[in-house]
């Protein structure tokens, strides 16, 4: 359920962060040349389209790393469709990393 979803994350400061969706991905590069944050908060839909079109990228010769940072909603829980669609997308160009708030920040506190 979703009240319990912090069982699977590791406490590190104010979020949970999931490192278990590392890609396979294997670069010369030890370090990511780009990290990519995306904020996602209750639209799955939205998030699924943004994932989708990083996905498109072409000519990615270097490791990009991916972060979703995923909000907690005003009723203290987080929108399962948006942490499903967050945990199923597979990152082929580096890292990914589900970042999940340990409280509502809104969208401009996300930083």
């Amino acid at each position: 359920s979703a009240s319990r979803s912090e069982d699977y994350f590791e406490k590190e400061h104010n979020y949970w962060i999931d490192y278990s969706h590392d890609s396979v991905y294997t670069s010369t590069h030890s370090e990511p040349i780009l990290t990519i944050i995306v904020f996602a908060y209750n639209k799955p839909e939205s998030l699924d389209r943004l994932l989708s079109s990083l996905q498109n990228i072409h000519g990615v010769r270097d490791r990009i790393d991916l972060v979703i940072s995923v909000d907690k909603g005003h009723t203290g829980y987080y929108d399962v469709p948006t942490l499903a669609v967050s945990h199923k997308f597979i990152w082929e160009y580096g890292n990914k990393r589900v970042v999940l708030k340990k409280t509502h920040t809104g969208q401009l506190l996300q930083w």
